[in-house]
């Protein structure tokens, strides 16, 4: 009798080994399950904010990137204008400088021209007249002169 009820006390141990077996296997499964059927609902449910958020900051860093292109685009041509608009006012100084030249030329061949008509030796005997000419000629090449340094400092100024 005594082995019939230890063959039935280790019957029902095994039994109930196997059971929280299956039981535990079942809690693992079903909790395995829920957990993944939990991941993908918060999964669905936050996938559209989360697309939009990417796409939103997509278009920012687009954006961004196309207004940061466009500065540096402008920038670029600002400068160019403002080394041309330097290079032409350079020009029309030089220009000036060239005009005074001329003026100076002109002045120059015009009292030749006088002093031929009048007769050198008309001139040569009267000193007094040639060196008032000759006062003349300095007197202009140095306001030339000192018009050419005026404009390279000048330009030298309105460049810095």
């Amino acid at each position: 009798i005594m082995e019939a009820v230890y063959l039935i006390v280790n019957g029902v141990g095994l039994v109930l080994d196997l059971l929280t077996l299956v039981l535990d296997l079942n809690f693992l499964l079903v909790s395995s399950l829920l957990a993944s059927l939990a991941w993908l609902l918060a999964f669905v449910y936050n996938l559209p904010h989360t697309v939009l958020t990417s796409l939103l900051h997509l278009g920012r860093g687009v954006l961004l990137s196309l207004l940061a292109l466009i500065e540096a685009l402008v920038r670029f041509t600002f400068g160019g204008l403002q080394a041309l608009c330097t290079l032409m006012y350079s020009c029309c100084s030089g220009l000036e400088s060239l005009k005074l030249l001329g003026h100076l030329a002109s002045h120059g061949a015009l009292r030749s021209r006088e002093i031929l008509h009048r007769g050198v030796l008309n001139v040569v005997s009267s000193g007094h007249a040639l060196l008032r000419q000759a006062c003349d000629i300095c007197a202009i090449a140095m306001s030339l002169v000192a018009y050419v340094i005026n404009s390279l400092v000048n330009i030298c100024l309105i460049g810095t």
